[in-house]
């Protein structure tokens, strides 16, 4: 199964944890046609691995399908994906199936001293290159 890295803002990881937040919306990613893993790296101040989700298969679509989408939240709004995805025809929509939290989060400090070369994604990283097995590992060690 196809695995990534997604920086991310605590808020958002919230919504999407408890439920209200449905999608996780990008202004790019990869085409994904099956289900797949996020790993979450929440960005400053937190600065950690905190969780892992399963995902469906990406909706890559025009903004308008976004809109829709986010109908169903309760999270976001039509302006505020507009506002998000501005300037772009396309949009990708990451349809959540199952979201969970690590009991211990997994700092930088600790994925820099792991990983030769570590450093967070701006957007999201494929955890699907072996030199980043050691994260995947931690996250199921960090999950249980």
């Amino acid at each position: 199964m196809h695995t990534y890295l997604l920086s991310i803002k605590q808020e958002h990881f919230e919504a999407l944890l408890d439920g209200r937040k449905k999608h996780e919306f990008r202004r790019k990613f990869a085409n994904i046609k099956e289900d797949f893993m996020i790993v979450f790296y929440l960005s400053s101040p937190v600065k950690a691995i905190c969780g892992y989700g399963l995902f469906g298969a990406v909706i890559k679509d025009r903004i308008q399908k976004m809109v829709e989408l986010v109908s169903t939240h309760e999270y976001s709004s039509p302006e505020r994906i507009i506002n998000y995805f501005q300037n772009l025809e396309w949009g990708y929509a990451l349809p959540v199936k199952s979201i969970y939290r690590i009991d211990s989060p997994l700092s930088l400090a600790q994925l820099t001293l792991s990983v030769f070369g570590f450093k967070a994604p701006q957007s999201f990283l494929s955890l699907d290159n072996p030199k980043y097995n050691i994260i995947k590992k931690m996250v199921i060690k960090h999950g249980s």
